[in-house]
């Protein structure tokens, strides 16, 4: 009788025990960490200043062609390209800007009858010198930059000065066909 009125009293004290069990585990484990404060918010650095609109150069052109060279010449005040075709030979550019160029200097032309890059070099003299094959592709690139656009280099910090080149008109065909002599030999 007597394990019978255990069975009977159980429930009861589990009722009653339960709550203080909890309550003194409750008391037993560690208080949850306080709410975290927002970290102070770390000021950004300023964003870089944008890169600095290079200066453009408006350019005039002046041609001159005999039996053993045609020569074109595209200045401005301060910077000019000047274009070497002979009978033999590479095919020169170059381009004299206010300051020196990188020494590997690429050089980019845009206009609205095309495009195109070339690598190059700076010479003793301060100026960028580009060399090109003597073939039609050569040609095309000339024939591309008579009809003009915007030369410019890059690799230079600050950016060096762009050269603003007209379309070369009547006298910019006549040299052409000079050039195109010297490198067909037709």
């Amino acid at each position: 009788m007597l394990a019978r009125h255990r069975r009977v009293g159980c429930p009861r004290l589990r009722a009653l025990l339960a709550p203080l069990l909890a309550l003194a585990l409750a008391s037993c484990a560690s208080p949850p960490p306080p709410p975290q404060q927002p970290a102070a918010a770390v000021p950004l650095p300023p964003p870089p200043p944008p890169p600095a609109t290079p200066t453009v150069l408006r350019a005039n052109w002046a041609f001159h062609a005999t039996e053993s060279m045609c020569n074109a010449v595209a200045s401005s005040r301060a910077a000019s390209l000047t274009i070497v075709v002979r009978p033999e030979g590479m095919v020169r550019l170059e381009l004299s800007l206010p300051r020196p160029p990188p020494a590997r200097p690429t050089a980019h032309f845009a206009g609205p009858a095309g495009q195109w890059a070339v690598a190059g070099a700076a010479s003793n003299h301060g100026q960028a010198v580009f060399l090109l094959p003597r073939n039609e592709q050569s040609l095309g690139r000339l024939l591309i930059l008579l009809s003009g656009g915007t030369l410019a280099l890059d690799g230079a910090e600050p950016a060096l000065p762009v050269l603003a080149l007209p379309e070369s008109g009547p006298a910019g065909r006549e040299w052409f066909d000079c050039a195109k002599r010297s490198v067909t030999g037709a």
